[in-house]
C-alpha cells in the first residue's frame, strides 16, 4: 500500500514540477480556442487527438507561436495571446536542443521527482 501511495505522490510532485513548462502553451492554446475561432480552424484544430496523432498540427502550433509577435493586427487584437506566446518562445529557448541534453533533463527531472515524493513520504509517514 506504500508503494501506491509513493507512486501517487510522484506523479502529483512531477506534475506540480511540469507547470511552470506547461502552462504558458496551454494558455496560448485556450486563448485560441476561445477567442480566434479563425485561426483555430484555419491552422488546427487544436484539439489534444488531433495534436497527438498529426505532427503538421503541432508544427502549425508552433509557428502561432513563434509568428505571434510579428504579426501587428495579432498584436492589436488580441496582446495576452501574444504576451502567452512570447512566455511560450522563451520556455521553449530554455530546453536544451541537443539530444543528451534532452536525455540528461528527463533524467534529471525523474531524479528530482522521486527525491521529492520520496522527501514528501518521510514527511507524512
Amino acid at each position: 500500500m506504500l508503494n501506491i501511495i509513493h507512486i501517487f505522490i510522484c506523479v502529483v510532485v512531477g506534475c506540480v514540477l511540469l507547470t511552470p513548462l506547461v502552462l504558458p502553451f496551454w494558455k496560448v492554446w485556450a486563448r485560441l480556442k476561445s477567442h480566434h475561432p479563425d485561426i483555430w480552424h484555419g491552422k488546427g484544430p487544436f484539439d489534444i487527438v488531433t495534436l497527438m496523432a498529426h505532427g503538421y498540427v503541432v508544427k502549425n502550433f508552433f509557428e502561432i507561436i513563434a509568428l505571434a509577435e510579428h504579426d501587428e493586427a495579432l498584436t492589436a487584437r488580441d496582446p495576452e495571446l501574444v504576451k502567452w506566446a512570447r512566455v511560450s518562445r522563451e520556455m521553449l529557448r530554455l530546453l536544451p536542443q541537443g539530444f543528451m541534453g534532452q536525455v540528461g533533463c528527463v533524467i534529471l527531472f525523474l531524479m528530482l521527482t522521486y527525491m521529492l515524493g520520496g522527501a514528501i513520504m518521510e514527511i507524512f509517514s
